[in-house]
């Protein structure tokens, strides 16, 4: 029997579902925009490790009730990720290089990120929210940022073919010293998922078995 698991989004930030500006937000000008990018690039590239808890909010079109999850995200040099879910259900998903990982309470299973494009897109999506390299890449994502005075928003419209098959939106909100609060994924389907940071630590010690 095949098993089911929850997708991801480390990264890992449109509570209307059409491209409308959000509200409470003003569009920024271009020259911002290439600011407040390049503002955020620095600040992610700065990032060696990070650790951070979660709060994950699943929002079905065929459901009333939200589904919450919470747990532990961790994240070391570029390339490795771990998402620990912690409750209501034990589930790590790994993200080592090309390598996926994910386990549960039935086992563990592997695969090549590699050997599936939209393994391998929604791995390069996940670890480029934290890197910086998503938001500046316009063959992933088309790109515009909106502010609010104490927050950045960041609105990224999938321009990439497996991207495109998943997600309408994502939208990744900044705080003032351009580390991320908030995900918001809308999914083509017109799921919701949204994913808030709290107890943020950078660039601490994380050993490698995390990731394995």
């Amino acid at each position: 029997m095949k098993r089911k698991f929850p997708i991801i989004l480390i990264i890992l930030l449109c509570i209307n579902v059409l491209q409308a500006q959000p509200v409470d937000y003003k569009e920024v000008t271009a020259t911002q925009t290439a600011a407040l990018l390049e503002e955020i690039a620095q600040n992610a590239k700065a990032i060696q490790s990070l650790q951070a808890d979660f709060t994950q909010e699943k929002r079905l079109t065929y459901l009333t009730e939200t589904q919450t999850s919470k747990g532990i995200m961790y994240y070391k040099n570029a390339n490795l990720l771990r998402w620990e879910y912690q409750t209501p259900k034990a589930f790590s998903f790994i993200l080592n290089n090309s390598k996926i990982v994910m386990k549960d309470d039935k086992g563990t299973m592997q695969y090549n990120a590699n050997s599936n494009k939209s393994f391998k897109a929604m791995s390069e999506m996940i670890l480029g929210m934290i890197n910086g390299s998503s938001i500046q890449n316009s063959a992933t994502f088309n790109t515009a940022l909106y502010s609010n005075g104490k927050q950045t928003l960041v609105k990224l419209i999938p321009v990439q073919k497996e991207l495109k098959k998943m997600f309408q939106e994502v939208l990744l909100y900044f705080n003032q010293d351009y580390t991320a609060s908030k995900i918001e994924m809308i999914e083509t389907s017109g799921d919701k998922t949204t994913i808030s940071f709290s107890v943020v630590k950078k660039n601490i010690t994380l050993s490698d078995t995390l990731f394995k």
